[in-house]
């Protein structure tokens, strides 16, 4: 897994909000934030050659690409959409059963 400080950072800035109390507390979420800090390889965002239909989007293509990744792991749409990218973007579910056919390969 690969994340950067800043997207860690945005992450925890939307977990805070008061509408996701319903699903998790603000400890929780800080929990959270650690727990993906300590399992992840940290990379730099660098804005570098991602074009997707929505520029927001492409920092984490370029996140992926940068970091030589090998999947992207997303529920937008837009992004599940993009044919031709640098790293292969797949859904949660895809992502899911990927992993799960690699471990009963072992």
């Amino acid at each position: 897994m690969v994340a950067s400080n800043e997207r860690l950072f945005e992450l925890q800035t939307v977990l805070m909000r008061e509408k996701f109390r319903r699903y998790l507390t603000g400890d929780e979420a800080l929990e959270y934030i650690l727990w993906l800090r300590e399992g992840a390889t940290l990379a730099e965002d660098e804005r570098t050659r991602a074009t997707s239909r929505y520029p927001d989007d492409d920092y984490l293509l370029d996140l992926a690409a940068n970091s030589r990744t090998d999947y992207l792991v997303s529920g937008d749409g837009d992004l599940l959409d993009l044919e031709e990218t640098m790293v292969k973007i797949v859904s949660p579910r895809d992502f899911h059963d990927i992993l799960e056919a690699a471990n009963e390969e072992r």
